[in-house]
């Protein structure tokens, strides 16, 4: 692996609160990388039975939840068929072109004001607490 590509098990806010890109499996993860302002790239496959049952139970355009709340392509996604070359042009491409890279860092952080004010767990938890009063 390359010296400037760098595995984090663990510290996973700090290290993308410091990357300049990230190469991420959709998920939570997304979710956390929308949240910290960090550009990304999606991937992510499942086994050809899920997929089908998926896509016929699933209506939505986009796999990402970035690109959910945004109603549009956001984050580049390659779901299922995952073509290497793409993957690495794309990642290339938030690394290599700043401007493209602030931008979508101004974007994603635009996004977390949709998703309402801070303390959501908080207010959650006090909604438990009450149904179990």
């Amino acid at each position: 692996m390359p010296d400037f590509v760098v595995t984090v098990d663990g510290l996973t806010y700090s290290a993308m609160a410091y990357a300049d890109a990230g190469l991420i499996a959709s998920g939570t993860a997304v979710l956390e990388a929308m949240l910290l302002g960090l550009p990304a790239v999606v991937v992510y496959r499942v086994d050809p039975l899920s997929w089908y049952l998926g896509r016929l139970l699933i209506k939505t355009r986009y796999f990402a939840i970035a690109n959910i709340i945004a109603s549009e392509e956001v984050l580049p996604e390659f779901i299922q068929r995952i073509p290497k070359w793409k993957v690495i042009k794309a990642v290339d491409e938030l690394l290599s072109d700043r401007e493209k890279n602030m931008r979508l860092r101004n974007k994603l952080l635009s996004l977390r004001d949709l998703l309402g004010p801070k303390g959501a767990a908080g207010r959650a938890a006090r909604i438990v607490a009450e149904l179990f009063r």
